[in-house]
């Protein structure tokens, strides 16, 4: 991602640390993970502690290029990163404000080498590099790392669907159901309780994932109703059903939307290798 704020001038021999500002103040999406860089330890392990690059071909040098011609440079990223043989998903760098979003591919296990090398030739000032519990701005210039801790944004819910996966933070999920009729919903006709809906290739069933999803589940809260979409399906409230069927209950107190929001945003799936 480059500055929003500031665009370079082709031909521009400004200093890649006048950027640092924008990328350290970006959103970054990837794998239905949202987070920001944080100076302050944090906890978080993005991926299962892969090593990962977030790397994008928009607007090289902060020069501003067309939706065509940043598409056309996107698609022949994918194909330099398919080369490589390794697992990728889609991913986006935005500015807080949501005015400057560009998107790319995190490519997972990849050495930070091959990543800065795709970095420079799409001319970008710096990649995002990451490896259990830190993540760095990896300066193209010259590989310098500059070191941070990723911090999660709030927590969300997604569905797969034809156009991509679709994403609603939860915490709006809760606003927008709060005036919502509160029913009682029997745990088993849930589709969700049967399926992994906490795990992925990105996110593996680590014992301390495991044991962090259990905290979660002590810690649950059976006077808050769960969230169902319009088709009943579970938008929020998976530890609250565990927790509940561990008490053997039967039922769980549910709202139901009539019709789903509009998602916060949507994320292209692609086929990985």
């Amino acid at each position: 991602m480059n500055n929003p704020h500031t665009p370079c001038p082709a031909g521009s021999l400004m200093s890649a640390e006048l950027f640092a500002e924008a990328y350290q103040t970006a959103i970054y999406k990837a794998a239905g993970v949202a987070f920001t860089l944080s100076e302050q330890p944090t906890g978080t392990v993005l991926f299962g502690g892969r090593p990962f690059a977030i790397i994008t071909a928009h607007n090289p040098r902060s020069e501003r290029l067309s939706d065509a011609e940043n598409q056309e440079r996107h698609e022949e990223l994918e194909r330099e990163i398919q080369k490589l043989s390794l697992e990728y998903t889609p991913s986006t760098g935005a500015s807080p404000d949501g005015t400057w979003v560009e998107e790319g591919f995190a490519v997972f296990d990849i050495a930070l080498d091959s990543a800065l090398e795709l970095g420079r030739k799409y001319g970008q000032h710096a990649i995002l590099w990451g490896e259990g519990e830190r993540v760095a701005l990896a300066w193209c210039e010259d590989g310098r790392l500059e070191w941070f801790w990723p911090k999660r944004k709030a927590e969300k819910y997604s569905r797969l669907t034809p156009d991509g996966r679709i994403f609603w933070w939860t915490d709006r999920l809760w606003e927008l159901s709060k005036e919502l009729p509160v029913t009682t919903v029997e745990i088993g006709s849930i589709p969700e309780f049967e399926q992994n809906c906490w795990f992925s290739s990105a996110q593996e069933a680590t014992c301390k994932a495991v044991a962090e999803h259990a905290k979660r589940i002590l810690e649950a809260d059976l006077s808050y109703p769960i969230i169902l979409s319009a088709e009943g399906r579970l938008m929020d409230g998976g530890h609250r059903i565990a927790k509940a069927w561990l008490a053997g209950l039967k039922e769980i107190k549910a709202v139901r939307f009539t019709t789903d929001p509009e998602p916060d945003w949507i994320e292209k799936e692609v086929a990985t290798v």
